[in-house]
């Protein structure tokens, strides 16, 4: 559970977005998972280190 908060925390701050959002995105890299969102921005940062994404609209 802490490697899922320091890779969040240091998601947050490259990328500028909350620590929650963050942790999502860390544990969808981690599982290998696809991040299932409606928000934008969290898209966007996943995409950009790699994980698999759905927008739902």
């Amino acid at each position: 559970a802490s490697s899922y908060l320091r890779e969040a925390l240091e998601i947050s701050l490259r990328y500028g977005i909350t620590v929650y959002d963050s942790l999502f995105i860390a544990q969808a890299r981690s599982l290998n998972v696809k991040l299932i969102t409606s928000d934008r921005k969290q898209v966007e940062v996943a995409q950009d280190l790699g994980a698999e994404t759905v927008l739902i609209e």
